[in-house]
């Protein structure tokens, strides 16, 4: 089902950007229908769910795969939740690698299932039933269960956004309006140990929010796009427009606090030509900026960061990117923000960069702890502890992205190791001592501890069979971010689950890994390190689902959550410290409603990074917090 968003952009007193969704008809009585089964409802494929006692919507959502919002758009849904014994109908996915793609190009193949029509294959697939009877010799004995299909590809894609034309502009040029802010901020986000200066507090702060609308090239169709090709415009599209409707939440949020902020608005396009362009047109106003939110993606942020440095680094910094951005000769100390970026690189050099998201060391080190403080008993040194560190060991010189990984994963693996050694020291007053190594593995031992290191290579299984434990409870950390790796080395795992005691940590990204059986996750007591985690059963977050759904008809992603947590904290920030605030960052802790701050310098001349990890737990067919105070 394609939704369309009308977005209207006011510039009178404050700037609304509102998405007007149409909710469909009540839905039907449906009986009480097991819900692995699939039924076709008006021409569409649907679960049909029965809700049982203290499920949640985002517990059915993690279950079938589909998104809180399009759940609550195919059903007469009420903001305060579900009901115990309600039916529901889930949409299910149109999943793109399920086809296989002809060797022209045009068309898909389907395998049919039970109750499907022409009429809901035409809609399923956006073509007509004539289309589907004339790729498949007109079909005259009908459709058939199990019978496999031609699909001809749609060629005419509708935006996930209908952008007014006459909007792009009011994007390109700066939002020069005042905004006047409304409303209180949400129960339970404060910040702590404030302190403040009053010789840099300013009557009114000028922020700049950079993000990738793609609003000239979402105002037209692209006619060459496959059905079965992921939406990259649509979709970063949309990452973009709910990050900025969570930014304008929490500006509003901040009114009755006393601040005052001019908000300018520009559309990046992820393109570093049209960055330029920007800070070269405004270059007067992006000179007067206290903050900048933005851009999203490293070569626009560099941009950015270059442009906010003091004279003197900047022209420095040119001759190494874009002779274009010798124009600029200001001292200035603009403050940027990166709200994606993982990586600590763009740090270096750059004191007046901060970034919210913690990089794959800093979780790799939260796992360690984690597992020094839960696994690791400070009193019961009889137990020995098994933990097995696993990374893949590529030994193709021709496949320069394997080596990669493979010395990323080697890299996080000592980081880990070392990590957790200091740990167990400090907590335990324990000295470890390294008693063998060898190509395969790295062990070491201690009354209380046994850790081990074992590279995936050519042995595969077998040499991670060898290191397993039947007595004790082996804690296997797979610092990887390679989704076949990961996936295939679960699956094997899952084989052994009834031999022994697991239990698996892992990096943030295996979240968006869709190809791995969530049964597999929770018979391995699998464990992920994550930037991020929202609370849906808190009061706090239904509060600010409530207010989100009164203002926009339908339910916040996870970038509203982000955008609202990224921009209400470094406002919040200006508020209490004044535009020169970046060096009391390390003094400042916020509990938000999805991401928490607790930043650190990571270098005398370098940036800074957003050190709080959670560290979460698959259960009950979604991600559970189980560590909150560290």
């Amino acid at each position: 089902m394609i939704r369309k968003y009308e977005i209207r952009i006011s510039l009178c007193a404050s700037l609304f950007l509102c998405f007007f969704c149409q909710l469909p008809t009540a839905l039907c009585q449906l009986s009480n229908t097991d819900s692995s089964k699939v039924r076709v409802i008006d021409g569409r494929r649907y679960y049909v769910h029965t809700v049982v006692k203290g499920e949640t919507l985002y517990a059915i959502s993690r279950k079938y795969g589909v998104e809180i919002r399009d759940i609550a758009l195919e059903n007469p849904l009420t903001i305060n939740g579900l009901k115990t014994g309600s039916v529901i109908k889930i949409p299910v996915p149109i999943r793109s690698e399920k086809p296989a793609r002809s060797l022209d190009g045009k068309y898909v193949f389907h395998t049919l299932e039970h109750g499907e029509t022409f009429y809901s294959l035409s809609k399923q697939f956006l073509v007509s039933i004539d289309e589907i009877k004339s790729a498949n010799h007109g079909l005259v004995n009908g459709l058939k269960s199990g019978m496999t299909i031609r699909i001809p590809v749609f060629t005419q894609i509708v935006t996930n956004a209908m952008l007014v034309t006459d909007t792009i502009s009011n994007y390109q040029s700066p939002l020069t309006n005042h905004l006047t802010l409304t409303g209180d901020h949400p129960k339970g986000v404060a910040i702590t140990n404030i302190q403040s200066d009053s010789l840099t507090f300013r009557d009114v702060y000028n922020v700049g929010l950079m993000l990738p609308f793609y609003l000239a090239m979402n105002d037209s169709i692209d006619l060459n796009k496959e059905i079965y090709e992921p939406d990259k415009i649509y979709a970063l599209s949309e990452i973009a427009l709910e990050f900025y409707e969570g930014a304008l939440i929490a500006v509003d949020s901040l009114k009755k606090q006393g601040l005052s902020v001019r908000l300018f608005v520009y559309d990046t396009k992820n393109d570093t030509n049209e960055v330029i362009r920007l800070l070269q047109q405004e270059e007067s106003l992006f000179t007067k900026m206290d903050l900048i939110i933005g851009p999203l993606y490293r070569s626009n942020l560099s941009t950015v960061v270059n442009f906010s440095k003091p004279d003197k680094q900047r022209i420095n910094a040119s001759h190494h990117s874009s002779p274009n951005l010798q124009i600029f000769r200001f001292s200035n100390h603009i403050h940027v923000v990166s709200p994606f970026i993982i990586t600590n690189d763009i740090l270096r050099g750059n004191p007046h960069l901060s970034k919210a998201t913690s990089c794959f060391e800093t979780h790799v080190g939260k796992i360690a702890l984690y597992i020094a403080r839960k696994y690791i008993s400070r009193n019961n040194h009889d137990e020995n502890k098994n933990i097995i560190v696993v990374y893949s060991d590529t030994t193709d010189l021709a496949d320069e992205a394997a080596n990669g990984r493979s010395r990323e994963e080697r890299m996080l693996s000592d980081v880990f190791k070392n990590k957790l050694l200091r740990n167990v020291e400090t907590l335990h007053a324990t000295s470890l001592h390294s008693y063998g190594r060898d190509r395969d593995t790295m062990e070491y031992s201690s009354p209380s501890l046994s850790l081990r290191h074992v590279a995936y290579n050519e042995r595969g299984m077998e040499a991670i069979e060898e290191v397993l434990s039947i007595t004790d409870t082996n804690v296997i950390v797979i610092p990887s971010r390679d989704q076949v790796f990961v996936s295939k080395l679960i699956s094997k795992l899952n084989e052994l689950k009834d031999d022994y005691d697991m239990i698996l940590f892992g990096l943030p990204v295996w979240k968006d890994f869709a190809n791995i059986e969530i049964e597999y996750l929770h018979n391995l007591k699998v464990h992920i390190a994550s930037s991020s985690y929202i609370d849906h059963e808190s009061e706090e977050v239904k509060s600010f689902v409530k207010q989100y759904f009164g203002r926009y008809h339908t339910f916040p992603g996870n970038y509203v959550f982000q955008g609202f947590d990224i921009v209400y904290y470094y406002l919040n920030t200006l508020k209490n410290y004044g535009y020169n605030f970046q060096t009391h960052l390390p003094e400042i802790t916020n509990t938000g409603l999805q991401t928490s701050y607790e930043y650190f310098k990571t270098g005398v001349e370098d940036g800074y990074e957003n050190k709080k990890v959670f560290i979460l737990k698959y259960e009950d067919y979604e991600l559970k917090l189980v560590n909150s105070e560290w």
